[in-house]
């Protein structure tokens, strides 16, 4: 099953070149500079089961990071 983070603006638009890491559920780094594409997709595969976090490490040019870590978990 995919990983897959979207970057959007306020209006719903995609934004390319977010930069995102995943990390462990002690916030160790798992994936580092994971970037968003023309679409504002970005996805990794082969995560295996367990609790984790997405960071926003950089927004494109012109748009403010966020500034909260993203929880998701991955079952069985």
């Amino acid at each position: 099953m995919p990983i897959i983070i979207r970057k959007i603006n306020e209006t719903g638009l995609s934004l390319a070149g977010a930069r995102f890491r995943i990390l462990d559920k002690n916030k160790n780094v798992v994936l580092d500079n994971l970037i968003s594409d023309s679409n504002g997709l970005t996805n990794y595969f082969n995560l295996s089961p367990g609790i984790y976090f997405i960071e926003e490490i950089e927004a494109p040019d012109g748009h403010i990071r966020l500034n909260k870590l993203i929880q998701f978990e991955i079952i069985g």
